[in-house]
């Protein structure tokens, strides 16, 4: 039997179960009624935008959090040696998250002399040989000079142990994992009011955001969680994740909590006259850690 997806407002016959929370940060509470096409674009285009968020990922760590290939993520992946900051440096890791090697990346350095000579230089991991050779190659090419032999290449190489520190940086986004609050919002907004809510003002105003990002349209409603009610508050701990959707005179608002990390408040819709729950407040919580969903209304 056809229905609509959330998302497209497409009639379909095949859904895909989507996880609200997203199942890489802990999230045990599906829906089923997203669109294949549409639960793959959230994922590719949504989700990550938390699931990778550095605080997430230590989170994940912490918690042990594994992906779908039963590995902890990597809190760090490069960076670059603290005496030559071109020279960039890669980090492996296992299944727990840990760094077992480091694996130095190609520099390139081409230096042509004034008697035209020219003078490749390339440093990087002694396991990319192969890969070093021919780039090399590529560039005596283009240059219409005969490719290096293995032999010609073998007594060029030169080794060298490096004891130089390793810097690295974290960057912390400030504004697209929003976009992942807004959608758990929306998922959250959709199961309590039901079907009608797809078609609300608001709805289509919250779907546009999540797809394209912007929070310029003056009609979207956001802010951070700030000044909290004890009733929330009791809720609230780092193993958690919540979501409550609150019924007000003029509006309905829904407020998302990513264990103690996250948190956001949306405006879902400025029309609650025409929506007829029988309760005031709802909330779900999803424990990362247990893998219980408890669900409550007022």
């Amino acid at each position: 039997m056809a229905e609509r997806c959330i998302f497209c407002r497409g009639m379909k016959e095949d859904f895909n179960i989507e996880h609200v929370f997203p199942d890489g940060i802990g999230g045990h509470f599906t829906i089923n009624r997203v669109c294949i096409s549409c639960n793959s674009r959230l994922g590719s285009q949504v989700d990550h935008h938390l699931t990778n968020h550095i605080l997430m990922v230590m989170l994940r760590n912490q918690y042990n959090i594994r992906g779908k290939k039963g590995a902890l993520p990597p809190v760090v992946k490069y960076g670059e040696l603290a005496n030559d900051r071109e020279q960039k440096v890669h980090f492996s890791t296992n299944s727990d998250g840990i760094i077992d090697a480091v694996r130095f990346l190609p520099k390139k350095e081409i230096m042509e002399e004034k008697n035209g000579d020219m003078r490749i230089l390339i440093s990087g991991d002694e396991t990319d040989e192969r890969a070093h050779r021919k780039s090399v190659n590529t560039l005596l090419k283009r240059k219409n000079l005969p490719e290096m032999t293995h032999e010609e290449y073998k007594d060029s190489l030169q080794s060298e142990q490096i004891t130089s520190p390793i810097n690295t940086t974290l960057s912390i986004d400030f504004s697209q994992y929003i976009r992942t609050i807004a959608k758990i919002a929306y998922e959250m907004t959709w199961h309590w009011l039901g079907d009608s809510y797809i078609d609300d003002p608001q709805a289509a105003i919250i779907r546009d955001y999540i797809q394209s990002g912007n929070l310029d349209n003056k009609h979207l409603f956001f802010k951070g969680a700030g000044m909290l009610k004890d009733e929330i508050k009791n809720k609230l701990a780092p193993e958690l994740h919540l979501a409550r959707l609150e019924i007000n005179p003029s509006s309905i608002v829904c407020s998302v909590f990513i264990s103690d990390t996250f948190s956001g408040e949306f405006i879902m819709s400025l029309n609650p006259s025409i929506y007829t729950p029988n309760f005031k407040t709802a909330a779900l919580t999803n424990d990362i850690i247990s893998g219980d969903v408890d669900e409550e209304f007022e």
